[in-house]
């Protein structure tokens, strides 16, 4: 875990009192990134119950992007104001894009940014981190990402997001290979590119180095029961739902995400009754998430259900 990681942890663990006693420090020691970085792991939490916390971390992250723009914080979430406080963090970036129009780390976090409020902007910085950086794959896995959280089922961006994903493929590094890959296999999925989509969930299913991702096993064994209920073979779907509930041991990022509501909720409408109420038992020893609970509730009372 890197030095900014480590201190947004401790953020997260710290009491009210603590938080008090650093914004005393910080009055006399405001260069201290440490203490900052706790802080806005602080109210990062606090923020949803306390109007004060939101307020305090706005102002953390605006003197951050002020002042420390290319720290490694400013790329995260717990550095981004909310909402409502967009239009004060939008100047202030612009502003260090103005300043620093060559700086890799400022655009990225800057496009990063932008990519949750405003996408126009978002895909320029991204496709300029791009012209100016071509051969790391970030820029590309970053932008996929943004056509995909943006696509709403327009298959123009899903196939842009399937196009950047595969570049970002080509160029990354042995550790990011797994995550991009995953991504990819989705973003195919979703561009109805089935051959590609079966491919690469293929290959992640087959590649020894990895059986030990539980997060990539999910998405490759879902995608799999996807193409199965797509060419009418319910057998082969309930077989890749049954190997998640009976060989997935470590928890996946999200066992319930969209692609496997849709597999669910296509393997009840078959009569799989079982299948998926023992996938979603399993379920349970990976989330406290409700929409589990009141699904199997729903499913043994024989009512329709609803993911």
């Amino acid at each position: 875990m890197d030095d900014t990681n480590e201190s947004l942890v401790y953020g997260f663990k710290m009491l009210p009192i603590e938080a008090q006693q650093l914004e005393i420090y910080l009055a006399d020691k405001p260069a201290d990134i440490d203490a900052r970085c706790k802080l806005l792991g602080f109210y990062f939490l606090d923020s949803h119950k306390s109007a004060e916390s939101l307020r305090k971390r706005t102002q953390h992250s605006i003197w951050m992007i002020q002042n420390y723009p290319q720290h490694d914080i400013c790329g995260k979430p717990e550095c981004r104001p909310k909402e409502q406080d967009f239009s004060l963090a939008k100047t202030e970036w612009l502003k260090q894009l103005d300043l620093r129009p060559t700086d890799l780390r400022v655009l990225l976090y800057a496009a990063k940014f932008f990519a949750e409020h405003d996408f126009t902007l978002a895909e320029e910085l991204f496709v300029r981190g791009k012209e100016l950086d071509g051969d790391n794959a970030i820029w590309y896995r970053q932008l996929a990402h943004l056509y995909s959280m943006n696509s709403d089922d327009d298959n123009h961006l899903n196939f842009k997001a399937l196009q950047e994903q595969e570049t970002a493929l080509s160029l990354a590094s042995h550790d990011d290979r797994t995550y991009t890959l995953q991504n990819l296999t989705r973003y195919a999925l979703a561009a109805n590119d089935f051959k590609k989509a079966n491919l690469y969930a293929e290959e992640i299913i087959s590649d020894p180095m990895m059986q030990k991702n539980a997060s990539a096993l999910y998405t490759a064994r879902t995608v799999l029961a996807k193409l199965s209920l797509h060419k009418i073979d319910s057998g082969a779907a309930k077989l890749h739902i049954d190997w998640l509930t009976q060989n997935l041991i470590d928890k996946p990022l999200n066992c319930l995400s969209r692609e496997m509501r849709a597999v669910l909720t296509e393997l009840l409408l078959l009569n799989e009754k079982a299948c998926v109420l023992a996938y979603l038992q399993r379920c349970k020893s990976w989330t406290n998430d409700k929409l589990v609970d009141s699904a199997i509730s729903a499913i043994a009372a024989g009512e329709k259900t609803k993911f």
